[in-house]
């Protein structure tokens, strides 16, 4: 592996929950001797120069008793080793790989690799490739990185029934921008009596931004959903956001926010004090959509979706999703 100076988080759950923080030298000393008991592994690499870890020395490692694997900034480097790995821990309740993750882990997965599988967190790649294979057991579901339309795509299209029955919580990073490239799923669309088109490509392709029909698709995918968060915007109204929520009749914690240039899911929210260190209030677009304050917008959601107990608006990732082991 690549030598170098790289700060290591590691999380021994297994003797005392003790949380280490290891400046390495080299990410090519022998971990297997600490991987008996260990319950959970998060690892998240950094370095001045940006690059990805190759992550053949977790994979050739057998952490009988692991539970919970977080990875970001990790490159699988030889394919090959993944479907072995899988193999070798059933009891994988958790498993996150980050947006700077990159490679095929998931290379010949099979149905039954991860019984235990309840929470997952990927980008839209690699949920494309295992998904199906694990989503009966799935009470938590993150998805990064996708584009446009790609998640109630992948969610209604690609899985098997193109439903997720048990799923309690979903989360979505969405991309809203004038793509120039194909990406699959990105013009898909359904109505509500699920005749399904795709917009053609064109450079630059339109944005899709989150709306009622989005939503109204995720409802059909989860319809038990408790908690949702949504990355991305908005330039729908509250009415058609809200008749959308209202299809989710367990939905209680709402999450809305976008990293885009610190951009609040609807433009007009940057007109509140909490913005005001990032814009200026009236260089702002129109929104159809413009509550004069944090509570106004509350009390606009709990009245246009009654089960809301929780509204939560920021304006960077958050991925906090508090179901995560059913």
């Amino acid at each position: 592996m690549a030598s170098g100076s790289h700060n290591l988080r590691r999380e021994y759950k297994g003797f005392d929950s003790t949380v280490l923080s290891v400046q390495a030298v080299s990410l090519s000393f022998d971990l297997s001797r600490l991987f008996g008991h260990l319950h959970t592994l998060e690892l998240g690499v950094t370095n001045q120069f940006g690059d990805r870890i190759d992550a053949g020395g977790i994979l050739s490692c057998i952490m009988p008793n692991l539970h919970v694997l977080i990875l970001d900034r990790f490159n699988v480097g030889d394919p090959s080793m993944t479907k072995g790995f899988w193999k070798k821990h059933p009891h994988l309740v958790r498993l996150e790989l980050g947006r700077k993750v990159d490679g095929l882990w998931f290379n010949d997965f099979e149905s039954g690799m991860l019984p235990n599988l309840r929470v997952f967190k990927s980008d839209f790649l690699l949920a494309r490739n295992v998904l199906s294979h694990v989503s009966e057991s799935l009470v938590s579901l993150y998805l990064l990185e996708t584009y446009n339309a790609q998640a109630p795509y992948l969610l209604r299209t690609v899985l098997h029934g193109g439903a997720l029955p048990a799923l309690r919580s979903l989360g979505i990073h969405r991309h809203s921008d004038n793509i120039s490239s194909t990406n699959e799923g990105q013009g898909w669309r359904e109505d509500e009596s699920g005749t399904v088109t795709e917009a053609p490509f064109v450079d630059p392709n339109p944005i899709r931004r989150f709306d009622g029909n989005y939503i109204m698709s995720l409802a059909k995918a989860a319809p038990n959903l408790e908690e949702l968060e949504l990355v991305g915007d908005s330039d729908d109204t509250i009415d058609s956001i809200t008749s959308a929520l209202c299809r989710f009749p367990k939905l209680t914690r709402l999450t809305l926010s976008s990293p885009i240039y610190y951009q609040p899911f609807f433009k007009s929210f940057m007109k509140w004090r909490e913005f005001w260190d990032w814009y200026r209030p009236n260089s702002l677009q129109q929104s159809p959509y413009a509550p004069a304050s944090f509570e106004q917008a509350a009390s606009d959601f709990a009245r246009g979706c009654p089960t809301l107990e929780v509204l939560t608006v920021g304006n960077e990732i958050s991925g906090n999703l508090l179901i995560d082991n059913g």
